[in-house]
């Protein structure tokens, strides 16, 4: 491979770390974080007003998601009366909607767009 394939990879790379960095952190300031080892439930504080959150992989998790994972973060949400729900990008964890739609649930796909700006 030529060394611009290999920059224009590692850019790839060091966005979707950056996102899921973000990711992470952006519903810890409304939520406490549940660890389920290879999954995070983030349950929202307070007086129960807003969005509802979501599970979603654990950073620095290593190795692979299972069904029996996302079983028992769906019955964490279930004995919690919030919706079963998980929000993943698909290029850094990509067996986790394997795992999902083994436990019965359906996903849906939504496009993950990045528009970057370079200066002239």
């Amino acid at each position: 491979m030529d060394e611009a394939h290999e920059a224009d990879k590692a850019d790839r790379r060091g966005t979707l770390a950056r996102l899921e960095r973000y990711y992470d952190a952006v519903p810890r300031s409304g939520a406490r974080a549940e660890d389920f080892g290879p999954l995070t439930l983030f349950v929202r504080e307070g007086d129960g007003a807003g969005w509802p959150y979501y599970a979603r992989p654990t950073p620095g998790h290593r190795g692979p998601v299972t069904a029996a994972d996302v079983d028992r973060v769906r019955a964490r949400q279930r004995e919690l009366a919030v919706p079963e729900s998980f929000e993943w990008v698909a290029e850094t964890t990509p067996g986790l909607r394997a795992a999902v739609e083994q436990t019965g649930l359906v996903v849906h796909e939504h496009p993950l767009i990045c528009l970057l700006y370079t200066s002239l």
